[in-house]
């Protein structure tokens, strides 16, 4: 009964973070590690820029898996998640590979509905439903998720956006009348595909609405709203690539829209009279903003424009991106209102570029560029216009996968402001589509946070992709690296248990299978190492030089001077500063202690990057390290 008094009162004022903390503290009394995930999540709140907390806040994530998600595990490549305060604040779902042999959606729709209604989820804020491509039996696949959340009624649900990835025109059209009147908290609704606002929806509580649909569908969707009204509506933006004349938009010119303030027409083909139009709208006395971007406006429109600047008293930011404008028409503008964006204007010749589809990506030179221009976009300060470039990104085919490609192609590069932008455009490519790279961005930003020497952010960022994808090798591998330089050896080892059922023989699983010996070496247990290297020596595969060096450091750490030199067969052609290692541990057992201080020099002067656990940890070297220590 207390329980649910408490999460009575959260869904009553979900912005409210003490109660959270009271449910915390409530939940930690009985031992339930949520309350200790409220408090690690708040801790954060309060110190964004802390590492030890993040790391903290993931470690337990990982260690609790199963009480916060639950059944849901074997799903999560179908979810990309973020937590706040104990539960799942927002999500997008999409048909990751667990769900590719789902060709009717019932699976999807039974996975929404139990994800909807876990624990978790009680306190969902913002949802979004992403790419789930055409299969022969799916047209009411749309029907089968969307009445999926109707049936949950998520009690404090403020966003939905559906189909974020493309538009899903093979779908059967879907009245939203129902689910409108079922989400009384709704304030943002994003649509994309063959859908209709319906008969008498409740429209009351919408702040902000984007429409991406066929010229049928919006036309009856903006009747619906001219009639119906939407009284606290602050924001509308249309998609207008399929409207070929005005009257299409008449309704919406005809409307009061009385709290309307920002208006954003996407995509226009040429439509006489749109200017005056809209300058001439019951709404134009109140707009803040005007987004025109994308479309076929020209010197004559720049021109009218300027003409019918008086009725726009309010308006303070103008974006005309990718339009047809000259020069000097742009210069008119810029005279005329407050703040006016004209970036990457085309030429009329050129016509209107689709850059919505897939063959506009074949020649990458004006595309790429169009998303370097967004990427500047949500870069900047303005979190308006930040939002508005993430939803042109999202429509964009293949974004997610070019900024993925550019950011790991950054990560070494010897620019500090070059890696600072891959670690950016790999965090902006997790939340694009493509979803199949949200693992593989993870672990190459925990790589990039791993090479700055980053280690707290690196363990946080890998125990995330983990929860993703537990079975990936290579991000055990940076776990269980990060671990063992911050000398948090007892997580370093649970990581090496829990790890190890991932070893193969590609390149990722060697790197694990090195970093678990390594590890071992470390925490004193050459025997667990040489166990390790020798039930993958076993199975006949082909080791690497930097595999038969570790197995040559835990020999030597036996004082098994034969095997040492059997393994170092497979090293001595290798030019890395781990040979050095290994030829000075095998020095000091040859009693050379001239030969030691040699080769550990050099490994010094080609900057082993485990120089420093030989400089502390190694037994057989510390004796020699550490005179040239009290002399330094």
């Amino acid at each position: 009964m207390q329980q649910k008094k408490i999460e009575a009162q959260i869904i009553a004022k979900p912005d409210d973070v003490e109660r959270y903390l009271v449910y915390g503290d409530w939940l930690e009394g009985r031992g339930d590690p949520r309350g200790e995930l409220i408090a690690l999540q708040y801790a954060r709140l309060q110190a964004p820029q802390d590492t030890r907390i993040k790391a903290a806040e993931a470690k337990l994530i990982g260690e609790q898996r199963g009480v916060f998600l639950g059944g849901l595990q074997e799903h999560l490549d179908c979810f990309y998640l973020h937590w706040h305060l104990g539960f799942v604040q927002s999500a997008r779902m999409f048909r990751g590979p667990s769900l590719h042999h789902d060709e009717r959606g019932d699976e999807a729709a039974a996975l929404l509905s139990r994800f909807l209604r876990h624990p978790s989820c009680r306190f969902l804020r913002s949802f979004s439903l992403g790419q789930f491509p055409w299969t022969r039996h799916a047209e009411d696949l749309c029907t089968k998720l969307l009445n999926a959340i109707v049936d949950a009624r998520p009690p404090v649900l403020r966003s939905l956006f559906v189909f974020d990835h493309e538009q899903h025109w093979w779908q059967e059209r879907t009245d939203l009348a129902q689910l409108l009147d079922t989400l009384p908290t709704l304030e943002d609704l994003n649509l994309s595909g063959r859908f209709v606002l319906g008969e008498g929806p409740n429209l009351s509580g919408l702040r902000q609405l984007t429409l991406d649909l066929s010229a049928e569908d919006l036309a009856e969707s903006l009747n619906t709203l001219g009639r119906e009204g939407a009284p606290g509506l602050e924001e509308l933006a249309l998609w207008c690539g399929e409207v070929e004349n005005i009257e299409t938009l008449a309704p919406l010119f005809g409307a009061e829209f009385g709290q309307l303030r920002h208006l954003r027409l996407w995509s226009l083909s040429p439509l006489s009279g749109l200017v005056e139009a809209i300058a001439h709208a019951p709404m134009a006395t109140r707009l803040e903003r005007l987004d025109l971007s994308g479309g076929t406006l020209n010197a004559k429109g720049a021109k009218e424009l300027t003409r019918l600047r008086h009725l726009f008293p309010q308006l303070h930011s103008l974006r005309l991106d990718q339009n047809l404008l000259t020069p000097k028409g742009c210069d008119a503008l810029m005279d005329a209102f407050p703040q006016v964006y004209t970036a990457a204007q085309r030429k009329a010749r050129s016509g209107t570029l689709d850059y919505w589809s897939d063959a506009c990506w074949r020649s990458p030179g004006k595309a790429r560029s169009f998303v370097g221009m967004l990427v500047q976009r949500l870069l900047a300060h303005d979190r308006a216009d930040a939002q508005d470039a993430k939803n042109l990104l999202r429509r964009l085919p293949l974004t997610g996968r070019m900024l993925y490609n550019k950011g790991t192609f950054l990560i070494a590069a010897p620019s500090e402001a070059k890696r600072l932008e891959a670690r950016a455009l790999l965090s902006l490519s997790m939340e694009l589509p493509d979803p199949m790279f949200s693992s593989a961005a993870l672990e190459n930003l925990a790589i990039a946070h791993a090479n700055e020497r980053d280690f707290h952010v690196a363990v946080e960022l890998s125990r995330r992709g983990l929860v993703i994808s537990p079975k990936r090798p290579n991000l055990w591998a940076i776990l269980i690296d990060a671990l063992r330089h911050l000398r948090c050896m007892e997580d370093a080892l649970q990581a090496v248990a829990e790890g190890q059922h991932t070893l193969d023989f590609t390149a990722s699983g060697l790197s694990l299978l090195e970093d678990c010996m390594l590890t071992h070496l470390v925490a004193g247990s050459p025997q667990q190492a040489l166990a390790l290297f020798e039930n993958a020596h076993r199975a006949d595969r082909p080791l690497r030089p930097k595999t038969f060096a570790c197995a040559v450091l835990a020999a030597c750490h036996m004082r098994d001077l034969r095997h040492a030199t059997e393994f170092f067969k497979e090293v001595r052609a290798w030019d890395d500063p781990q040979r050095e290692h290994c030829q000075a541990c095998m020095a000091v057992l040859k009693h050379d202690e001239a030969g030691a201080r040699q080769h550990l020099q050099s490994a010094r002067t080609k900057g082993y990057v485990e120089l420093r656990l030989c400089d502390n940890e190694d037994p057989l070297l510390h004796a020699l390290t550490k005179p040239q220590k009290e002399k330094a």
